[in-house]
C-alpha cells in the first residue's frame, strides 16, 4: 500500500525529525537477520529468516539476549552467544548500504536547516558502523541517542523522549520515522507524528489501531523513503 494521508502543512511543520536507524537509514536488517539466524541454528534453534524478523526486529540488545536466554541454557549463555554474534554482524555490516532514497532526504534537511537525529534500539558501536559505512555518519554526530540510554526501550517512549528532550524540542513539535512496530508504538507513546516506512511490514496502521490506547491518528503510512520529501514538506532544488 502506497499511502502518502497526511503530508504535513505549512502550519504543522516538524521541529525535530526523529530517524530510526537500521532498516531506516540503512539496509542492514538482511544483514543482520541472516547471521542471527544462523547462529541460532548451529545453537540448535531452528528458526527462518523471516521467522527471526518477526521476533527481534526493534529490539533492543538486552531484549535480544533475553528472548534467547528463554531458548538456551543461561543468561551467561545467552550473552555470550549476543557477543558472538555480535562481532560477526559488526564485520558484515562494514559493506551496509543506505536505503534508497535517504541521501536525498538528509541533503534537502540540510539545506532547509531541518532539525534531525537518529534514536536507535542499537548501540552506539553498531551505529556508527552501520552510519559509517553508508557515508551518512557525519549528518547526526553529536545527534545519536541509543536504547542504552534509557531504562526501557521500544515499545517504551523513553528513547524518542530522551531524543525529544535533549535535542530541546516537545513531543507535539516531532516526527519519528520508524519502519518497525515496536518504534511505531513507542513513537505514538511518546505523543509524536510516526510516518512508518512499510516496505517490510509488521501490521497495519488499521490492525494497530484495535491495540488498547493506541492512537492510529498519528501514524502515516509510506513505502519510499523520497516519499518524506512530499510528507516533511521538504523543497528539491531550496536551499540557504
Amino acid at each position: 500500500m502506497h499511502q502518502l494521508s497526511r503530508p504535513l502543512t505549512s502550519a504543522s511543520q516538524p521541529r525535530l525529525v526523529i530517524f530510526d536507524c537500521d532498516g531506516v537509514l540503512v539496509d542492514s536488517e538482511p544483514v543482520g537477520n541472516r547471521i542471527l539466524t544462523e547462529h541460532l541454528c548451529r545453537a540448535g534453534i531452528q528458526m527462518t529468516e523471516a521467522q527471526v524478523q518477526r521476533v527481534f526486529r526493534g529490539c533492543s540488545a538486552a531484549m535480544c539476549i533475553d528472548k534467547i536466554g528463554q531458548w538456551l541454557t543461561s543468561p551467561d549463555q545467552a550473552a555470550q552467544f549476543w557477543q558472538a554474534m555480535q562481532a560477526e554482524t559488526l564485520l558484515a555490516l562494514q559493506g551496509v548500504k543506505p536505503v534508497e532514497g535517504v541521501a536525498l532526504v538528509l541533503e534537502l534537511m540540510r539545506r532547509q536547516d531541518q532539525a534531525f537525529c537518529v534514536a536507535s534500539a542499537g548501540d552506539f558501536t553498531k551505529m556508527h558502523t552501520t552510519l559509517g559505512a553508508t557515508g551518512v555518519l557525519e549528518n547526526f554526530k553529536p545527534r545519536l541517542f541509543s536504547a542504552t540510554d534509557v531504562k526501557r526501550s521500544k515499545p517504551a517512549p523513553d528513547l524518542f523522549l530522551k531524543a525529544a528532550q535533549t535535542m530541546g524540542f516537545a513531543p507535539a513539535q516531532c516526527v519519528v520515522i520508524e519502519d518497525s512496530l515496536l518504534g511505531v508504538q513507542a513513537a505514538v507513546a511518546a505523543g509524536m507524528q510516526v510516518f512508518w516506512y512499510v516496505a517490510q511490514r509488521d501490521m497495519s496502521a488499521a490492525e494497530l489501531a484495535q491495540l488498547e490506547n493506541f492512537d492510529a491518528s498519528l501514524v502515516t503510512e509510506f513505502s519510499r523513503m523520497a516519499d518524506l520529501v512530499t510528507l516533511l514538506g521538504l523543497t528539491e532544488g531550496e536551499g540557504n
